[in-house]
């Protein structure tokens, strides 16, 4: 706590200032007063009880400066005085207009309108300031700051309150500069607010269109229905997007630990780069960067874009369609039931589980590990890493003709399902499942796998089978010649029965010499 000397009728006048923003402010106001005084043109009136202010002299360019100290109770400083000194000794209701007022530090209550300036220094303070280019400032006590109109406010150090373009206060604000320092609950309801904020647990709802950067950890910001764009350096910080169905855009950009943003109704785009954070979507285009690590992201009913260069873990759009493109770290995709996905790795490679969607994913040079669900379907095209690709149950479609990797191919264990499992240009392994199957190994020397532990005595076809093919027979208990032994041939196929009844259909394979030395049992 220091204080500032200000000129007063008989000497100066020392009053009480906070140590913060808010006392670098009121040394400002001091030094204007005494120059005004220094050119003689200082008229200082000294109210000290319940006794009215003088009116003020306004010939001769006199600046005028009332000084109220005592016990002062209420009192409306007539216009025409440039600067306000409170030194009052109990808190005081104060109301003005184009005015300076600098107060000490017992609190109080002011009324400002027009370019006014308010110091409400120490003490626990409320004031309204409704005009165009003024200044509020408060300092360490726990304030409640209302702003109507333009202009700066800037909060000091304690529990604040601070509301702009409140429609429970009268005036129309146009937008505010909103200094907080302190564990705030801000109100920006203005048309634009930028808001600044550096302490812990900060509370912001928006209303009009929020310009926010904080950087205390725990803060919890909520927007309104306008265009909002927010920066949260903090950990732990907490961002919910317009609720209220109005299709208005945001940009949040996280930085902290622990962070969790919940996009709105309209277009919403979220960068994140610390660890653990949770981004999720709701119904309106969503898109998001993220460079963290170990972030969960939850896509929108919307069309969704994801990056991700970090480790992470993506359940895909909820409905709406999905580009998802990964970074030098694994991710881990779980698709949605009806949407359209399209997946790019990289050196990380992606592990993604299919729910009923129909998904493209482009490898990378990582490894993508891609699981298939009931009524899904997965093309795939890579070129380095390859595809490990295992079906669920129901019928799944996997198609890898536009690869040229060596990918492994599974069916899925279900032995009423009909997987389609199509390789490409690489020497692909195919192996069938339970159900029953059809299997097209694609341009490169590829090698179809029978496990008597897998195929449940269904009929599965092989599409392609050539001379640089191969087939592997595992578990059955039965030499190679007792398998070809049980072919038969119709239509240009043929086809050979496994002791547990399963049925291979080789399609366009109508000599066994075609068959003989490709086939090996174990």
């Amino acid at each position: 706590m220091g204080q500032v000397t200000v000129p007063g009728p008989s000497g100066g006048i020392a009053v009480a200032s906070d140590s913060s923003q808010s006392g670098t402010i009121a040394q400002q106001i001091a030094e204007a007063i005494a120059l005004a005084q220094a050119g003689s043109k200082l008229n200082s009136q000294l109210v000290t009880g319940g006794e009215s202010l003088a009116a003020p002299i306004t010939s001769g360019g006199t600046e005028n400066d009332a000084i109220l100290g005592g016990v002062v109770g209420a009192v409306t400083v007539p216009a025409g005085y440039q600067f306000v000194v409170n030194e009052a000794s109990a808190p005081a209701t104060i109301t003005a207009s184009n005015a300076t007022l600098l107060s000490g530090t017992v609190g109080g209550t002011f009324f400002l309108t027009g370019a006014s300036t308010l110091d409400a220094g120490g003490g626990n303070n409320w004031a309204h300031v409704d005009g165009s280019n003024y200044q509020m400032y408060a300092g360490s006590g726990d304030d409640t700051l209302l702003a109507s109109g333009a202009g700066t406010v800037a909060a000091g150090g304690g529990l604040n309150t601070i509301v702009s373009g409140s429609s429970s206060v009268a005036g129309v604000s146009s937008g505010n500069l909103i200094v907080s320092t302190g564990q705030d609950v801000i109100f920006a309801r203005a048309v634009a607010d930028t808001v600044q904020s550096s302490g812990d647990k900060t509370l912001l709802f928006g209303g009009g269109n929020v310009n926010a950067s904080l950087s205390g950890a725990n803060d919890t910001i909520v927007a309104g229905g306008g265009a909002d764009t927010i920066q949260a350096s903090g950990d732990s910080a907490l961002v919910f997007g317009d609720l209220s169905g109005a299709n208005t855009p945001m940009n949040t950009e996280v930085s902290g630990a622990n962070a969790t943003v919940v996009a709105g109704y309209g277009t919403s785009n979220a960068t994140a780069s610390g660890s653990n954070g949770l981004i999720g979507g709701t119904s309106g285009r969503f898109n998001v960067v993220d460079t963290g690590t170990n972030t969960t992201i939850i896509g929108s009913t919307g069309a969704s874009t994801v990056t991700a260069s970090g480790h992470g873990l993506l359940f895909g759009a909820q409905s709406g369609d999905l580009v998802f493109y990964g970074g030098a770290a694994s991710a881990t995709v779980f698709g949605s039931a009806g949407s359209s996905e399209t997946l790019f790795g990289a050196a990380g490679g992606i592990e993604y589980d299919n729910m009923d969607a129909n998904a493209t994913v482009v490898g990378g040079s990582g490894v993508s590990t891609l699981f298939g669900a009931p009524g899904g379907t997965i093309t795939y095209v890579g070129s380095t890493g390859g595809a490990q690709f295992q079906a669920l149950e129901g019928n799944v479609t996997f198609n890898a003709s536009g690869s040229s990797s060596d990918n492994l191919i599974v069916g899925g264990r279900d032995p009423n399902g009909a997987d389609s499992l199509v390789g490409g240009a690489g020497k692909d392994t195919l192996m069938a499942g339970s159900g029953a199957d059809t299997l097209t190994g694609g341009g490169g020397n590829d090698l179809f796998v029978f496990f008597r532990n897998m195929t449940g005595g269904n009929t599965d076809t092989i599409t392609d089978f050539t001379q640089n093919d191969s087939l592997l027979l595992s578990g059955y208990g039965t030499t190679v010649t007792q398998t070809l032994s049980t072919a038969v041939h119709s239509g240009g196929n043929t086809t050979v029965t496994l002791s547990d009844n399963t049925r291979i259909t080789f399609v366009g394979v109508s000599d066994l010499n075609a068959l003989a030395g490709h086939i090996s049992s174990t």
